[in-house]
């Protein structure tokens, strides 16, 4: 094994977590709960002990109903937001990470992700806004006050909408067309599950540098996210081969001759490498070349174009190859491809309760100054997983975040097929692996920037190999 491959890998080390129960019991169940289709049942909200407060329905885009939600238990308060529930949030979503076309927006001192903003905006500007807040801030630094902590709750979509609205109101920043504040109180903890990455700089709690309390939630590989590598349970050279072929089909149909003689010279020179020198330059040298096909893919994959008919033929000969097949949760991995950070704020790793042999196992927490960067994903073996599972994200839904039985956390819904976490290409997944290598939670905090370092690695018989490739790549970069 190379050495920028061994020092990838992290630990599973049972019994070391620090997730809180309440967080995994209660508040991701009622972030399921925050949808204008599916809700919790009556009995199942009873036995939570919350009682819902202000519910407050509102428009981002024709046919698109979203929601957002307060709840109260005791003296402890939520403010909850809808994550992705039908295929306008999901465009929303993707669309925001296309930045050439859909520029971040100015936002309380940020640039956010523009599909984030115009939601938050579209809250702002909604009718019960007013109540919602009041809700909130009721009694406000007195002994009286109805909420005396206040958290910041979402999965998903929902996740970087709680992250805008924590950093929003513990700035005290006005916010959208409606230029509002979000009230007085400058205290809201935050806690979220597979969020999107909403800004371009680090969110912070009222100050830079101030971390958020709370938790962000992601389940990854059992190197707890260190690694883009790691969701590989197969050789991925193959697979690294077979995309410089279609991306090379796909500028030939589009007439980008000299695009497609590039990448036709890389995946010749690639043949003759291994994976691990394949590996080592793939993130520097092709996958910022590759970047600008990612949502193209995404949005062409379901026409009927030869481009169209190429990604559906390859994703249908990847699924069942395994190659497609991993244990983490890629929306939190997204953003970063293009240029979105995390909230400064713990991270919790979380393992994959689809897997026997992973079900139970615990995971050291990142912490603030080390979590931003994490968790890591390859984003084209998570594109073509997306396109695999029928335009549906793999380990996402909010049962794989409970820490109940799956089914006992769906069945708490009214719909219980919405809540359910499932991944169907894990029926592909090999049941024996070798790309991770345990190691002391006491290194935990080093990984990131030690696993940084070691990807630019690279054997001395590759460094011709990356000049070569690198020359094909400043060719190719022009076109795409």
């Amino acid at each position: 094994m190379s050495s920028a491959v061994a020092v990838v890998l992290l630990l599973t080390v049972p019994c070391t977590t620090s997730a809180s129960n309440t967080d995994l019991s209660e508040l991701v169940v009622l972030a399921g709960d925050c949808d204008y289709t599916v809700n919790l049942t009556s009995s199942a909200l009873n036995a939570l002990g919350w009682e819902r407060g202000v519910v407050s329905t509102f428009n981002m885009a024709a046919n698109s109903n979203d929601q957002a939600m307060t709840f109260i238990k005791n003296d402890n308060c939520l403010v909850v937001f809808q994550g992705v529930n039908e295929a306008t949030d999901q465009m929303q979503m993707l669309g925001g990470f296309n930045v050439a076309s859909a520029k971040p927006v100015d936002m309380c001192g940020f640039k956010v992700h523009a599909g984030v903003a115009a939601e938050m905006g579209s809250f702002v500007a909604s009718p019960k806004f007013g109540e919602f807040v009041t809700f909130l801030n009721d009694g406000y630094g007195y002994k009286d006050e109805k909420c005396k902590t206040v958290t910041a709750v979402g999965h998903s979509f929902g996740g970087a909408l709680a992250t805008l609205w924590a950093t929003c109101a513990n700035l005290g920043a006005k916010v959208g067309l409606a230029n509002v504040t979000l009230g007085r109180r400058r205290d809201y903890g935050l806690v979220t599950f597979a969020p999107v990455a909403m800004a371009t700089t680090v969110p912070y709690n009222g100050n830079a540098g101030v971390p958020f309390i709370g938790t962000r939630y992601g389940l990854t590989e059992a190197d707890g996210g260190v690694s883009s590598r790691a969701g590989f349970h197969v050789d991925p050279k193959k697979f690294r081969l077979e995309l410089l072929e279609l991306y090379g089909q796909i500028t030939t149909a589009g007439n980008m001759s000299a695009a497609a003689a590039a990448l036709a010279q890389a995946k010749s020179q690639f043949s003759t490498m291994s994976t691990d020198e394949i590996e080592g330059l793939w993130p520097t040298q092709v996958l910022p070349v590759l970047l600008p096909f990612a949502l193209f893919t995404f949005g062409e994959a379901s026409k009927n174009t030869d481009a169209g008919n190429l990604i559906r033929a390859h994703t249908q000969k990847w699924a069942p190859t395994g190659v497609l097949s991993y244990e983490y949760d890629c929306i939190s991995s997204l953003g970063g491809f293009f240029g979105f950070k995390h909230a400064l704020q713990d991270f919790q790793p979380l393992p994959n309760k689809l897997l026997a042999q992973r079900s139970g196992t615990s995971m050291a927490k990142f912490t603030p100054e080390y979590a931003v960067e994490v968790p890591k994903a390859d984003l084209f073996q998570s594109l073509f997983s997306i396109l695999a599972n029928g335009g549906t994200f793999a380990n996402h839904d909010y049962c794989c975040y409970s820490s109940q039985d799956n089914e006992l956390c769906s069945k708490q819904y009214d719909q219980p097929k919405y809540r359910i976490c499932n991944n169907k290409l894990l029926a592909y997944m090999p049941k024996t692996t070798t790309t991770t290598t345990k190691m002391s939670t006491t290194t935990t905090s080093k990984m990131t920037q030690t696993t940084s370092e070691s990807s630019q690695i690279t054997s001395e018989s590759s460094r011709s190999s990356l000049r070569f490739v690198g020359a094909l790549f400043s060719l190719l970069v022009v076109y795409a």
